[in-house]
């Protein structure tokens, strides 16, 4: 079956799972909520609605609009652009998955150019390996680049702190600076710190030579220290499977009953 659009309007009470379309997939009604799975072409979705999730679709996908529900995306093969009122977000490929809701943005394992604006908003990036570009209003940010080399880095957030966590053996050039805060370095004499501003800190310096990576916030901190292993997605994973407690020990069952002898008689 092909489908060039589609309109749909799912309700509160209805959850839908749309698989296989071999084309494309456009929903541009209010109300939508449900869940789009292995989509061949590309998907749209425009209005408003609550709960949605995206997983597996081969096309370019397009999440327009307002949702006060959870938006999940997994598994996309195509280029990625979510805009709403508070939030705009563009990726090139998404092997990973981006979670949003209002007041909170995270996006794991993204490959190609990231780019996020938004107004109000805490914002969580791990995993990536290509340039990266944020811009928030008010909104903490915490990025975790888990793969060498670095790429180019410029971040900003007008009010919010700013945690970047890098691998230990990284090589970058650091320009960080808060107006109305502090900075924090894990990395040592080679970046230096001095005053900025009435209030402020600013801290500069090369690591081994590398990318450029920018930060900045009128007011907050900023930390740059080297990464943990909790930072890694994938060992916060497993240290979550680990934590949980184990299955009760089932009761003994009857024992097996012996085998008959061979090449004897039974005595019934």
């Amino acid at each position: 079956m092909k489908i060039e659009t589609l309109s749909v309007d799912f309700t509160d009470e209805q959850k839908r799972y749309l698989e296989g379309f071999s084309t494309g997939l456009q929903i541009s009604r209010g109300g939508t909520q449900g869940e789009i799975v292995e989509v061949k072409g590309s998907v749209e979705l425009k209005g408003r609605g609550s709960d949605v999730e995206l997983e597996k679709i081969a096309g370019q996908v397009s999440v327009l609009g307002d949702y006060s529900g959870n938006v999940v995306m997994r598994d996309l093969a195509k280029p990625l652009r979510l805009e709403s009122m508070q939030t705009t977000l563009t990726v090139q490929r998404l092997p990973g998955q981006v979670r949003y809701e209002r007041g909170s943005l995270s996006v794991e394992d993204a490959e190609g150019p990231v780019q996020v604006e938004a107004r109000a908003s805490d914002v969580e990036i791990s995993g990536f390996s290509d340039s990266l570009q944020v811009s928030v209003d008010k909104g903490d940010i915490d990025l975790r680049p888990t793969r060498l080399p670095l790429a180019k880095m410029n971040v900003r957030t007008r009010s919010g702190n700013i945690d970047l966590a890098v691998p230990e053996t990284a090589k970058f050039a650091l320009k960080a600076s808060t107006e109305h805060g502090d900075v924090q370095n894990e990395f040592g004499e080679q970046l230096k710190q001095a005053s900025y501003g009435a209030g402020g800190a600013i801290l500069e310096g090369q690591v081994g030579g590398g990318p450029s990576l920018s930060l900045s916030t009128d007011r907050g901190t900023i930390i740059i220290r080297k990464a943990s292993p909790a930072d890694s997605p994938e060992k916060g994973k497993a240290s979550e499977s680990l934590q949980k407690l184990p299955d009760a020990p089932k009761p003994p069952g009857k024992p097996p009953t012996p085998p008959l002898p061979v090449g004897k008689p039974v005595e019934l």
